[in-house]
């Protein structure tokens, strides 16, 4: 940077910047003469132009250093969020319809159930590791044992024929007498019979190890094709039976949701909520205009969890048809099929907007209360909704007949309550 000369003092440099916010000097540019004779009693606010720029080369590189550590945070936490979604939907998926109703069953007993289960199959698992670890530790270490022993006889083979190759120069280039031709003819007719009677043996010895292998081969653990296939039968039929408890554990939350409301239901305040749009509450009643939508559809596998704090005297919840609940102005008759809705209630009914509506036959005597935690889980063609008091499942119930690919979709979480009712949104 091009430092320029002092307008009262040309032959000094500019080196500083008065900061002082009612300056009497008609120049706040200073060199240093201009500080020691106009700046003085304030130099307190003449900021040196290099130290000001270096704080500023400091300051833009510690923004640089904090916004990539951010992104880096940031890329790390979606890449986090898109397994877990990929692992959930994956697993869901391939249970689509097997899911098992466990009415009856205690969530101790089913804990025990599965880890027998698990146990088990692991068990059966390692055995049949095991076996192919004997398996391939005798092949290697036969394959092995027949390699050394073949080199073995390879080495004194060679050995034999460089005797041989000796003695027959000795024979072809040597002068000797006839005794002692006689006698390296001998030499000579002995190595190689000893050459034959080491391939002889060569070959006996392979002969006897594969004799040997066969015999062992029988007695090792072989690996059974249908073993293996019942193994794996079998991890497929416990997701079945231990679906909802995958689920509960690595199941995608929505997190916090917005509420949408129709605008004459939000003009007449028939609901309000909280602050934080996690908590809907029934302020008055509008004829049948009850609804309240969660604004985002929910996908296949996911789960919301509605905090029952006050009952009232009706309180539903479930999903429904968002465009279809939107065209009937949000009225909740049960007796239209297009109302959109599918959810149970507090005083122990079904609702389903495909079906006409039957005391006999949507009525199943099992009712949530204030305190209780109330999960509706999306899975398709269904909605499997579970009832909670603490950490004890009281119940669970599953309402039919939802198309996903309806035009009245997409498909939403909704509230459906009246007088003194109050629910809230949990996010863990």
């Amino acid at each position: 940077m091009q430092i320029e000369n002092c307008k009262y003092h040309n032959e000094q440099k500019i080196i500083a910047i008065c900061l002082k916010r009612f300056c009497d000097n008609e120049s706040r540019l200073a060199c240093l003469q201009c500080i020691l004779e106009k700046h003085l009693e304030h130099q307190q606010f003449c900021q040196f132009i290099e130290e000001y720029f270096k704080q500023q080369e400091y300051l833009e590189a510690n923004n640089r250093k904090n916004l990539y550590k951010l992104t880096s945070e940031q890329l790390q936490y979606q890449n986090k969020v898109a397994k877990l979604q990929y692992l959930d939907k994956n697993i869901v998926q391939e249970n689509n319809e097997d899911i098992i109703q466990t009415d009856d069953f205690q969530e101790d007993q089913m804990d025990i159930y599965q880890k027998q289960i698990i146990k088990s199959i692991e068990y059966q698992r390692m055995d049949v590791y095991i076996q192919k670890k004997k398996y391939d530790d005798f092949s290697e270490n036969f394959k092995n044992k027949i390699t050394e022993q073949v080199q073995q006889l390879k080495t004194a083979v060679v050995d034999k024929q460089s005797n041989i190759i000796e003695t027959l120069q000795q024979y072809n280039n040597q002068k000797v007498d006839c005794q002692d031709k006689k006698k390296l003819r001998q030499n000579l007719e002995q190595d190689i019979k000893k050459i034959i009677d080491s391939k002889k043996i060569e070959q006996n010895q392979k002969a006897q190890q594969i004799k040997d292998f066969k015999n062992l081969k029988i007695n090792v653990p072989q690996l059974n094709q249908d073993k293996l296939n019942k193994i794996q039968n079998e991890i497929k039929q416990i997701f079945s039976g231990i679906n909802n408890q995958i689920i509960k554990n690595v199941g995608v939350s929505l997190g916090k949701q917005d509420f949408t409301f129709h605008p004459k239901l939000f003009a007449t305040g028939v609901y309000k909520t909280s602050s934080d749009l996690k908590t809907i509450e029934y302020i008055k009643q509008d004829g049948n205009k009850r609804y309240a939508l969660l604004s985002q559809p929910i996908e296949y596998g996911e789960q919301v969890k509605f905090k029952i704090v006050k009952q009232g005297s009706f309180t539903g919840v479930g999903v429904g048809y968002k465009k279809g609940l939107v065209e009937q102005n949000y009225d909740f008759n049960y007796s239209n099929k297009n109302y959109g809705g599918f959810f149970y209630s507090s005083n122990g009914y079904i609702w389903n907007c495909q079906e006409p509506f039957s005391q006999s036959n949507h009525y199943i005597s099992k009712t949530f209360t204030t305190g209780d935690l109330v999960v509706v889980k999306y899975l398709g063609k269904y909605v499997e909704i579970e009832v909670w008091d603490n950490s004890q499942k009281k119940f669970q119930v599953k309402i039919k007949g939802i198309n996903p690919n309806s035009s009245k979709g997409p498909i939403v979480p909704v509230v459906n309550c009246l007088q003194d009712s109050k629910i809230t949104i949990i996010d863990d």
